[in-house]
């Protein structure tokens, strides 16, 4: 999993983006203003997120990353009254 701005990492390497699935692309990518959110723990199964209870987190949400998103995704956001970025 990658976290933050660790998604426009390693520019030059090819196998980054398969890693990480969707990246950010700088004057491309764009977040709206920094807001709480909930996260919900996708599969409660899978061996990283056992034991593990849905969440609270504030922070901004990326938009417009490149990439295919993976299939295998242990958890997924669900925005509540959090506005899109345009841009």
């Amino acid at each position: 999993m990658i976290s933050h701005l660790s998604s426009a990492s390693f520019k030059e390497w090819d196998e980054f983006p398969k890693l990480c699935g969707r990246y950010w692309v700088m004057r491309e990518s764009g977040h709206g203003p920094r807001s709480v959110f909930k996260v919900r723990i996708a599969n409660k199964d899978h061996p990283i997120t056992q034991g593990l209870a849905d969440f609270e987190a504030d922070d901004e949400l990326y938009a417009k990353l490149l990439g295919t998103p993976r299939s295998t995704s242990w958890w997924r956001r669900i925005p509540t009254g959090v506005r899109r970025p345009s841009r």
